[in-house]
């Protein structure tokens, strides 16, 4: 995503820390957690985490901002922010200026967000919060079996089949599917046509899946 002038500023190792590029389309974490693997182990740790740490160690400063992308129907100029956490999101949207007044405010994004107030406070996972007229649509029509959720998942699961095992609370299959191998990513849900809430069942799923191993 980077264009070619800035991508050639990024150097090969940092502090004898090697710096590799992942080729591949959103999401690439399936990608890095291979290469973890090739390694033999490892930890992954966002871009803004490993910023908020470097400050911790190396100058012990405290985590007190985050970046914020703000957007929506409402936003008269959508923009990345970066805002001491705490602020509260009427004092972001209006940084960026209002078109209109929002009807909802998700903190989040849209895929995985969740409505929020004008006096909330952001905090670091955020990591969006948008203004829009009108609330995500919600599912209106029952799964048609289509299969474009298994076409998408970038881990190879099987969503539908997943969502299903969810709904029946059924362990063994759920075992079976490898729910907890699921990362979240919101494409299941993105690409369906009756508009089904694919992701929340299938993180649901692996929430069950990882609970049942710990026991």
């Amino acid at each position: 995503y980077l264009p070619p002038e800035l991508k050639r500023l990024i150097p090969l190792e940092i502090a004898g820390v090697s710096v590799m590029e992942i080729d591949g389309r959103y999401p690439c974490l399936p990608l890095v957690q291979a290469q973890l693997e090739a390694w033999g182990g490892g930890i992954r740790v966002g871009a803004q985490a490993c910023a908020a740490l470097y400050r911790a160690v190396k100058h012990r400063a405290p985590q007190t901002e985050c970046m914020v992308t703000v957007a929506g129907s409402c936003i008269q100029t959508p923009q990345n922010l970066w805002v001491p956490i705490g602020t509260t999101l009427r004092e972001i949207l209006l940084s960026c200026g209002l078109k209109s007044e929002p009807d909802h405010i998700l903190m989040g994004g849209y895929l995985r967000g969740r409505e929020a107030s004008w006096d909330q406070p952001i905090v670091p996972e955020a990591g969006a919060v948008l203004a829009i007229k009108e609330a995500p649509s919600k599912a209106m029509h029952h799964c048609i079996g289509c299969g474009r959720c298994m076409k998408v998942c970038p881990v190879g699961l099987a969503p539908v089949l997943i969502a299903q095992a969810a709904r029946r609370r059924s362990g063994k299959t759920i075992k079976r599917l490898n729910a907890k191998a699921c990362i979240a990513c919101g494409c299941c849900s993105f690409v369906c046509p009756c508009q089904c809430d694919i992701t929340r069942q299938t993180t649901e799923a692996a929430r069950l899946q990882r609970e049942e191993e710990a026991q």
